[in-house]
């Protein structure tokens, strides 16, 4: 997937107003990042309205749960999103650990944790580049760093405290891809409901580790 804080919607071209640069908030983009915080009500509706409000000619009219409606039917049909929700697709058969689905759904959760991410990405950094090199023959360095990392993030960041938005947010996208990716939509399913809080904790560690490791040509 793309950057962490915007997978699913390219931006807007920006447009200019008497000699200054205004970038136009798509009102789908900004739904579809409200989703992926799992905010529960009332905030989510209220986010959501003050973002139709602002658009009164865009998707939903004006209206905060219509917006919502139409950012949940846009999501599989979104061409960034297609390309990753078939591709699990491929893979699973409703089973949590299908290839593909505890990172999708990893990947678009994280925003939920409400993570310092400049923080523990630079940390991450650190203990990829100091590990010793001859240690990276044995293989799985991203998951001895993705151990550490949640371990470490979990010393400042209360995980029982953000996975159940983390969850909500895999839940919106399993509801979302229902139609159109039902295998997916069965294992995000699974994934927000019956992986353990240790195990979903390591995955969004994992997805930050990967994400760096990726960044900096680091195997």
């Amino acid at each position: 997937m793309s950057d962490d804080e915007k997978v699913t919607v390219q931006e807007e071209p920006e447009h200019h107003h008497h000699g200054h640069h205004v970038a136009q908030v798509d009102p789908l983009e900004a739904a579809i990042d409200v989703l992926r915080r799992g905010l529960l009500p009332p905030t989510e509706e209220e986010q959501l309205a003050q973002i139709a409000a602002e658009a009164p000619d865009g998707p939903g009219n004006g209206d905060g749960a219509a917006l919502r409606r139409a950012a949940v039917a846009y999501l599989p049909t979104n061409p960034q999103m297609i390309e990753f929700l078939s591709g699990v697709e491929e893979w699973s058969e409703g089973e949590p650990d299908a290839q593909g689905a505890l990172a999708l759904a990893s990947n678009w959760s994280l925003p939920a944790a409400q993570l310092d991410l400049d923080r523990f990405r630079h940390e991450a950094v650190l203990y990829l580049e100091s590990y010793p090199f001859e240690g990276r023959v044995i293989g799985n360095l991203d998951d001895r760093c993705a151990t550490w990392l949640s371990q470490r993030i979990a010393m400042f960041v209360p995980p029982s405290e953000r996975l159940p938005a983390v969850r909500r947010a895999i839940a919106t996208l399993a509801d979302a891809s229902e139609d159109d990716f039902p295998r997916t939509s069965s294992s995000l399913s699974r994934i927000a409901a019956d992986v353990d809080d240790e195990k979903l904790w390591y995955e969004l560690s994992l997805h930050i580790t990967r994400t760096e490791m990726t960044r900096r040509g680091i195997r």
